[in-house]
Parts: structure tokens; C-alpha cells; sequence
């Protein structure tokens, strides 16, 4: 994303004009190498992770376009915006024993944290790191622990997003993440209403938070339109109040500056929405 579609999501803007901050975090992360490899499932080569350190970190200044937002945000608020970073781990390849791989990712963080604090980003904080695999078998978790450990003792936070049906969630601080938000999964799958509810009373067993599935899209059946999607996931979440909830991830933020330039009664809703302001009012149309 350049640092021209970052800005709305930085900046609330009400008819061209800068009012107000927006989103206080960003997440960065990848799905596929150049070979093709996968960073969700371990499949991804040594030159793809080399890929997206520099896709994120380098000269693909994909961060940076975030600092250039924020000090654009900074002079349009007249004020300093401050935003937290998340970057993504991989799934180190499951092939590997478990040595392999918690030194692949232990040099992974290394690398992240001195490109990132060698780039003296005034306007960003380095918060944590993403787990991307989002699910957690047997054979993964005793990597998760030592990552999550070492994540840690470099004074990071961990971060996580299973989807509905993923493995381990339930005993996620056991696992060592610090934040773990629920995939509904609603918008993707051949499902009802009913399964806000669901979400819901994991959610408040075993102490998540949740993610907001917001793409300009829908795979689900059920639906007429991501529009529609969308509205309903707002109003799920002022119904079961998971608008208190905190951190709240949002998935598809890269179509997010779409809907600010072609969609923008969405565009408010989210505003309204992530701000804490938003009411059944607001959506009954």
C-alpha cells in the first residue's frame, strides 16, 4: 500500500477534510512468496522470507509508506500521531526440526528489530509480532512457545487471529501469546447468524477478542453483497458489545481505502465504528 491509501486509515477525513485520527495500529504480514511458498503453512523458501523482509522492511518500504502517512497525518491534525507496528512471523517449515526452526525465527526477529529501529522511524512503535499460521497442531506449538518466549524477552508483544475452527486457540496462554482475536468466519462460508453466537460465547470462555471481517466481498451464499456483510458484522458486534473489546483486528484493510474512495457511507461507518461511536441508529438503514 502506498502511503496515499495508507492516509485515509490513518486520518478520518469528512468531506476531504482531516478531522480526527483513525486506526491506532497496522499489521503487516504476507501469504505468499515469490517461489509460490506459503508463510501461513511453512512452504515458503529461504530467498521468500529474505523477499518480504525487504518487501516490508527494505527497499519495498512498506512500513515506510506508514512513517510517510503518519507525519502527513501529523501536519494535517497539527498534532503527533503515534502508531503501533505488528509484523508478521512465518511458519518456519514444519520439515525442520524443532532446533531448525526456532533458530530460523529467532534470527527472523533479530533481523525485523534492527531493520526497524535502524530506519529511526519517528511516528511508528515497533508493538509486536504476528503468528501467522492460524492454527495450532501438535507438532507447531512447542515453536510457538519458545517464539512467543523470545518475542518476550526482547520486550514484544505476540499477536495471533485462528479462524473459527483452528486448533489450540483455547489454551492460547499456555501457548505464550499475549492477544488472540477469534476469526468469525461468518463472511466466507455457508453459515447463518447464528454463528455470531457461537463466536460469542468462545470469545467470553476463553478470554479472546475478536476480528472483523470487512472485505469488499463475500463467499458466503446467504448474503446478497459484502455490503451487506459488512453491516452485519457491525451490528453482531454492538449486539454481543464486542465493540469493548480490545485490540480488534480488521481483515481486509487493504480494500478499506477502496471503500473511502468509492464507498464512503461504509467508510463512515467504520470511522463511527472503531472510535467507539457507533449505534444500532447508525446501521438501521
Amino acid at each position: 500500500m502506498t502511503k496515499d491509501q495508507l492516509l485515509p486509515l490513518v486520518v478520518y477525513f469528512n468531506d476531504s477534510k482531516a478531522v480526527d485520527t483513525f486506526f491506532d495500529g497496522f499489521l503487516f504480514l504476507g501469504i505468499r512468496g515469490p517461489s509460490g511458498g506459503s508463510y501461513e503453512t511453512g512452504t515458503a523458501n529461504d530467498k521468500d522470507w529474505s523477499w518480504l523482509l525487504d518487501r516490508l522492511l527494505g527497499s519495498g518500504n512498506q512500513v515506510k509508506n506508514l512513517q510517510d502517512a503518519a507525519e502527513e497525518a501529523s501536519k494535517l491534525l497539527g498534532r503527533e500521531v503515534i502508531l503501533k507496528v505488528i509484523i508478521v512471523i512465518p511458519l518456519a517449515d514444519p520439515n525442520l526440526n524443532l532446533s531448525q526452526r526456532t533458530t530460523k525465527v529467532k534470527s527472523y526477529v533479530d533481523e525485523v528489530v534492527a531493520r526497524f529501529y535502524s530506519l529511526n522511524f519517528k511516528n511508528l512503535r515497533l508493538e509486536g509480532f504476528y503468528w501467522m499460521s492460524e492454527t495450532a497442531p501438535e507438532g507447531d506449538r512447542e515453536l510457538i512457545r519458545e517464539s512467543c518466549k523470545y518475542v518476550h524477552e526482547k520486550g514484544f508483544k505476540m499477536y495471533w487471529i485462528p479462524y473459527f475452527t483452528a486448533q489450540g486457540y483455547e489454551n492460547w496462554k499456555e501457548l505464550g501469546f499475549d492477544y488472540v482475536m477469534l476469526q468469525p468466519n461468518f463472511a466466507f462460508y455457508d453459515l447463518t447468524v447464528q454463528r455470531f453466537k457461537e463466536v460469542d460465547e468462545r470469545i467470553r470462555k476463553y478470554n479472546l477478542t475478536v476480528e472483523m471481517e470487512l472485505p469488499m466481498y463475500t463467499n458466503n451464499p446467504n448474503l446478497r453483497d459484502w455490503r451487506q456483510s459488512f453491516v452485519i458484522y457491525l451490528n453482531a458486534s454492538l449486539f454481543y458489545k464486542w465493540n469493548k473489546l480490545s485490540p480488534t483486528s480488521y481483515y481486509y484493510a487493504n480494500a478499506f481505502y477502496q471503500i473511502y474512495s468509492n464507498e464512503r457511507l461504509y467508510y463512515d461507518l467504520l470511522y463511527k465504528y472503531v472510535k467507539g461511536n457507533l449505534t444500532f441508529n447508525d446501521i438501521s438503514k
